[in-house]
């Protein structure tokens, strides 16, 4: 309740149902190859137990659904040598090579008929494939480098410059240095400022010179905190940079430390570093931190994405009221 979820609909006792685990990537280590290759009542879990996918009757799906997931004696099991699925949003990164070569090569047409290159911009496909998708267009002296992605009707700004890696969602305005990052669709880091190895959420402005550290001075692992009141886990990269979560926004001049975690729907405009992780619906200034007031939140909410013609929904909303309320 409260969320615009799509459920299945039940299943017929006719049916054979794939289940299909969200959190397997559909390439790398296992490829989706051997998933389509699965007969009725066989199953593939990872070294620690999860189920990746299972091809099942109807009955039996129901069952394992029923049972949190967890494969029982109604399938043949295949173990996988090591784990597949993704746990912890660094694995995003992990995989990130990959999965932009998988999904890229998907792709027939690299420059949308309705796109628009500046004759000046530098799409540079030595190293791999630049796709412009719909609508997006590149300004004047920008340079992309493969394997890049830009997503529909997003505006990379003139002399902005998209590295190798670098995954740009649909609707974004995009400026600056970003490199080895995914982000998301609806978001703006339209001026200068350098993302590195980050992951952005939607619906997020980054304020002009936000950058992100993606390297310790020290050269050392990175380690991150997903959640308040827990400890920070090692990420096992060296370069790692942020996590944004959705709907976020930081001040002009924003100094994200290596690693850290913003949380979702939070406002950060105070001159220091931003902390290894920041609570979701936070106002943070130099005068602060504060609960971000629900009200407040939802209006600027609904002006940010009144800007692209986009309406809030009631399950978006009745969530980002939940974050402020805790």
């Amino acid at each position: 309740q409260g969320t615009a979820t799509t459920v299945n609909a039940p299943f017929r006792d006719s049916d054979a149902v794939w289940l299909i685990n969200s959190r397997w990537p559909g390439c790398g280590k296992l490829e989706a190859g051997a998933v389509k290759q699965l007969s009725l009542s066989q199953a593939i879990v990872q070294a620690d137990g999860q189920l990746v996918a299972a091809h099942l009757s109807a009955a039996d799906a129901q069952a394992i659904i029923d049972a949190g997931f967890v494969v029982a004696q109604i399938a043949a099991t295949q173990t996988l040598q090591g784990n597949v699925l993704l746990a912890r949003p660094w694995h995003l990164l992990d995989q990130l090579e990959a999965t932009l070569k998988h999904d890229l090569a998907s792709i027939t047409t690299r420059i949308a008929p309705d796109a628009t290159v500046h004759p000046t911009a530098v799409l540079d496909e030595s190293k791999g494939p630049v796709v412009i998708a719909s609508g997006a267009v590149v300004g004047a002296l920008a340079v992309l480098e493969g394997p890049c992605f830009v997503g529909r009707n997003t505006l990379v700004q003139p002399q902005a410059f998209l590295r190798g890696h670098t995954v740009v969602g649909s609707h974004c305005k995009v400026a600056g240095e970003v490199s080895f990052s995914i982000i998301d669709s609806y978001t703006n880091k339209a001026h200068a400022g350098y993302l590195g190895q980050g992951l952005v959420g939607r619906w997020v402005n980054l304020g002009a010179d936000t950058t992100a550290s993606n390297l310790k001075n020290t050269y050392g692992p990175v380690r991150m905190q997903l959640s308040p009141g827990t400890d920070a886990q090692d990420t096992g990269r060296t370069f790692c940079g942020p996590v944004i979560g959705d709907y976020v926004r930081t001040a002009i001049g924003t100094r994200i430390a290596t690693g850290s975690v913003i949380d979702t729907a939070t406002m950060f405009a105070a001159s220091r570093f931003t902390p290894r992780y920041t609570a979701p619906a936070r106002f943070i200034t130099d005068a602060g931190d504060q609960p971000y007031a629900p009200d407040a939140l939802i209006a600027t909410a609904r002006a940010m994405m009144a800007r692209r013609n986009q309406q809030l929904s009631p399950a978006t909303e009745s969530a980002l009221r939940r974050l402020a309320a805790v």
